[in-house]
């Protein structure tokens, strides 16, 4: 598992969830069973969803055998199912131990976006950026947003609207590497539209000049150009530590238009 995280070339999120709607008959002892679930993405627009099964101790430990040998082969004769991902997922960060933010206003949000039909909620652990909770990610389109309620996850789900009405709600899509990179996709994403989700991507960020580096987007056909600027350093609570001390520091950028430069 270490070795397969360490090679993603895009943040890796382990989290614990808790979800109704998928949990097994249990473990024997009358607790639930909930299965072991990834999520990776494969083509735009496309997440393939496995699930391993975890009622029993002896299933528990060939998987965490597999994953701890890295064992594809075995990994693949475990899964209960491997498939493209149908219908909508959220993954609401409700964990209150780490703030109290998303274990209240996160908790909300996700009863309420649980009465969203076709839509399946996980409230999961700790996702990071709990001020701007309620934080949750959407797949399959592999976004995190901040502040969400449930009309802005209707029109993201539904891509209705103007997407650059919205992308100052979101925190970072999950097919390129975070910082300078984030926010050009997001630019593109604002000047584009919607339709950029259904498009595989990349972003090349260029040397940094004076603290603004030029990043180009392409999605093999068009390419944009967008700088990004490194605006300021701010600190960033340490979650639970008394008083949120000592904080991080944070950089925040901007980026300016994204401009076609090629079609």
């Amino acid at each position: 598992m270490a070795a397969i995280l360490k090679a993603s070339s895009v943040p890796t999120r382990t989290l614990a969830y808790t979800s109704g709607s998928v949990y097994g008959s249990g473990n024997g002892d009358g607790s639930p069973a909930a299965p072991v679930i990834t999520f990776d993405r494969s083509d735009p627009g496309t997440v393939v969803e496995r699930r391993y099964p975890a009622d029993t101790v002896e299933a528990r430990i060939r998987l965490a055998t597999a994953l701890a040998e890295d064992d594809t082969g075995l990994l693949a004769s475990l899964a209960v199912h491997d498939r493209p991902l149908v219908s909508p997922v959220a993954l609401v960060c409700t964990q209150g131990s780490h703030d109290v933010c998303c274990g209240s206003e996160g908790a909300r949000f996700a009863a309420d976006a649980e009465a969203i039909s076709d839509l399946t909620v996980y409230r999961v652990s700790h996702t990071g950026g709990h001020r701007f909770a309620p934080t949750a990610m959407t797949l399959p389109n592999g976004r995190m947003w901040a502040d969400l309620d449930v009309p802005l996850l209707r029109q993201i789900l539904s891509r209705t609207g103007d997407a650059a009405e919205v992308v100052d709600r979101c925190r970072g899509w999950w097919g390129v590497p975070t910082g300078p990179a984030q926010l050009a996709e997001r630019a593109v994403l604002a000047a584009d539209g919607w339709a950029l989700e259904d498009r595989d991507r990349t972003v090349e960020v260029g040397d940094d000049h004076d603290g603004t580096a030029t990043c180009v987007v392409s999605d093999g056909e068009r390419a944009w150009s967008v700088a990004v600027t490194a605006a300021r350093t701010v600190p960033t609570i340490a979650c639970r530590q008394p008083g949120g001390l000592p904080a991080k520091p944070a950089t925040e950028y901007r980026a300016g238009r994204g401009g076609a430069v090629s079609g």
